[in-house]
């Protein structure tokens, strides 16, 4: 084992592994945080919104407008204006996110827009948010509510803002406000003696709920009621309270192929070539090979110790590569990768890099020129890994294959056993039940109908690594 060990740290010490071993773990990692990042924050992502009321006071008409976020909280960095009969009328800002206008009422009320500008990356850019109706017989608008709000402490939980303008500008009085399930056509009074949620509060321009439901109540539509002085307002409509989705094995595979396998597909095979060229191969041209070689060190003793060594730093950095996105994965959802999910996705990337491992091993006992060694390995990486997929495509698409047809699954399935790169959309395929882009839902498909089962998956990698390498060894033993 002596020999194994030596090859191990002269494989995982040369600078071309270091690099491409940090630069797989490195991506991995970064493209699971953003995987993850944009996964809780799809729904709800940072944005401004703005809801508006108004109170009149003589021939004086006020609008009240708050810009907030995805929380609720007030937005900063964010100028509003309204618009009124083409008349651009400049806000004052009272308090963080409220901007008050003041409109006079001998001109005829039509209908106003509240515009903001919001800047981004240095510039700004307006947008045209909200439309507010004005009743002239209403001295003031009241109540108001909205839903969609982002739970702060839990991204998947949502919350309603509720805002209230008052006569001449007052907030709100004492009022007790009820959250509960709505049906259409249920009578507001079941709002408030079904409620799951009860708050009172006071003197506030615009509060922010997020109330704390059970799994059953996340699904449902929710309304509030609110009563102030034995006066009720609303229903006011506020939708679910939860844009969670369960994770299934096959989100989370989808998930995983997606994003990290795209990395692992590409540099894995990279890093099998030119680390099978750089220690196997180049010597083997070169004639450095056999100088190296003295008892008890036999040819073929020595092709398993440098492939084997090869092969447990592939395998090493794609476990390593695949934890490390595992763990960033967890934290944004709270869960694990399924063991047999992990071990499918570690079989089948290893499979991948000992693949294009051996054929780096085979060629080396083909080809006695060093150049051509190295022209023949990067056109094997550039047909089998980097245009694999282009390559079916292409042929698809010069056969008239509809993407939706058996006969494109299954020239699809064949064109994945036939290149070692195609090995991870196997078991993709797998645990997925569908065929198609990884930037597309795909067509959903029994896996097994088109002869991709667990059995099949394992001869096809077990073939892969050891015709290849069986070849290479005989070569190497026999005729070398």
């Amino acid at each position: 084992m002596r020999p194994v060990f030596y090859e191990i740290e002269r494989s995982v010490t040369s600078k071309f592994s270091i690099i491409m071993i940090v630069a797989i773990i490195g991506l991995s990692a970064l493209i699971s945080y953003e995987v993850g990042a944009t996964s809780i924050s799809s729904a709800s992502s940072a944005k401004v919104s703005d809801i508006s009321g108004y109170y009149i006071n003589g021939d004086n008409l006020t609008v009240v407008t708050f810009l907030y976020n995805e929380h609720g909280d007030p937005s900063t960095g964010t100028v509003p204006t309204v618009v009124m009969n083409g008349t651009n009328y400049t806000g004052v800002n009272k308090s963080p996110g409220i901007y008050e206008f003041n409109i006079s009422m001998k001109q005829p009320l039509t209908t106003l827009y509240v515009n903001y500008s919001v800047r981004a990356f240095g510039f700004r850019s307006t947008e045209s948010s909200s439309v507010l109706t004005v009743n002239p017989r209403s001295p003031y608008s009241g109540y108001d509510v909205v839903g969609g709000l982002q739970n702060p402490k839990n991204s998947s939980s949502l919350g309603a803002l509720i805002f209230y303008v008052g006569p001449n500008g007052n907030t709100s009085p004492p009022a007790t406000i009820y959250l509960s399930h709505y049906s259409l056509g249920a009578p507001p009074t079941s709002i408030i003696e079904n409620n799951i949620a009860e708050y009172n509060y006071s003197g506030f321009t615009h509060v922010a709920l997020f109330p704390s439901l059970n799994a059953s109540s996340l699904e449902k539509i929710n309304a509030v009621m609110i009563v102030q002085n034995n006066v009720s307002s609303g229903p006011y409509i506020v939708g679910t309270m939860s844009v969670y989705t369960p994770l299934t094995t096959s989100s989370i595979a989808s998930d995983i192929f997606s994003s990290v396998g795209t990395i692992l597909t590409l540099f894995i095979p990279l890093l099998a070539i030119f680390m099978g060229y750089l220690t196997y191969g180049k010597d083997r041209t070169t004639g450095v090979l056999e100088s190296v070689i003295k008892r008890p060190i036999t040819k073929g003793g020595l092709i398993r110790s440098r492939f084997l060594a090869n092969s447990v730093v592939i395998v090493s950095s794609i476990i390593v590569a695949v934890a490390v996105s595992d763990v960033i994965f967890h934290k944004y959802n709270n869960v694990y990768i399924p063991t047999s999910l992990f071990l499918y996705i570690a079989w089948a990337y290893s499979i991948i890099g000992v693949s294009f491992l051996a054929l780096s091993y085979l060629f080396s006992h083909i080809l006695k020129s060093q150049g051509a060694l190295l022209g023949l390995l990067i056109a094997v990486f550039i047909i089998f890994d980097l245009f694999w997929s282009v390559l079916f495509d292409v042929a698809a698409s010069a056969l008239s294959l509809s993407p939706t047809s058996a006969a494109y699954v299954s020239s699809s399935v064949m064109f994945d056993y036939a290149s070692p790169a195609g090995y991870a959309s196997l078991v993709q395929l797998f645990f997925t039940q569908k065929v198609g882009s990884i930037f597309s839902s795909g067509q959903s498909i029994n896996p097994a109908a088109f002869g991709v089962t667990p059995l099949y998956i394992v001869i096809a990698g077990i073939l892969w690594v050891a015709v290849p390498f069986a070849i290479a060894h005989t070569l190497a033993v026999k005729r070398d």
